[in-house]
């Protein structure tokens, strides 16, 4: 999966050879995991032996940092790649069924902190790049200075403790306002969904959906 994207990326951006102008946008967004859930496991690796083991994982809302370089097709359409970087921090879990490594043993019998994890020899914190192609419609007829966007998204993200990088897809909404000399302003919400990896443990995890508020500073060449 992770070459056909590539791939896709290179074909589109490739096949676009008259494009109107460009754009280049910084952005700081807010984000929030929705509980991370995983199916019932059991088996024993690393010296953990996992009994029937469910976990509901939280993560602490953070900022990200991203970029996007882009380019308008025409008036109203234009892609972009952008890359965001997420530091997934582990909050805390419910589980059932238990983990034990032999001297310490987590179960449904009390709710897992970062520090019980740690002493299991477990860790769900996390770090995610993220790669996205990003295609939107600008809503350019509202306003003259205000411009509505939608946009869509396919790309790859990479999870620090993943076994394999994980097909992302996402949806947009924001504005973006023009400003002097070629810079704009903007605000945009995504939601992103990243498919369940599977990580160095062997444990399964579903899908993960992301909510984030970006604001944009950019430049238009």
């Amino acid at each position: 999966m992770k070459k056909i994207i590539y791939s896709f990326f290179l074909m589109s951006f490739a096949a676009i050879s008259h494009a109107d102008s460009y754009y280049f946008e910084g952005n700081i967004g807010r984000y929030d995991l929705d509980t991370v859930n995983t199916p019932t496991y059991s088996g024993t690796t690393s010296g953990i032996t996992f009994t029937n083991l469910r976990s509901d994982l939280d993560y602490d809302e953070d900022y990200a940092l991203g970029f996007e370089l882009g380019m308008r097709i025409n008036e109203n359409v234009r892609l972009g790649i952008s890359y965001t970087d997420l530091d997934l921090s582990f909050e805390g879990a419910t589980v059932s069924g238990s983990a034990t490594n032999g001297v310490t043993t987590i179960s449904g019998s009390a709710r897992v902190t970062p520090a019980d994890a740690n002493a299991l020899g477990l860790s769900w914190d996390n770090d995610a790049d993220v790669y996205m192609l990003n295609a939107y419609y600008d809503f350019n007829n509202v306003h003259t200075k205000y411009i509505p966007f939608v946009g869509v998204g396919i790309g790859q993200a990479d999870i620090s403790n993943a076994n394999d990088d994980e097909t992302a897809l996402s949806l947009a909404a924001g504005v973006n306002m023009d400003l002097e000399n070629n810079m704009y302003a903007g605000l945009k919400l995504m939601l992103t969904q990243i498919d369940g990896p599977t990580d160095g443990l062997g444990i399964p995890y579903e899908d993960i959906d992301v909510t984030s508020l970006h604001f944009m500073i950019g430049y238009k060449f």
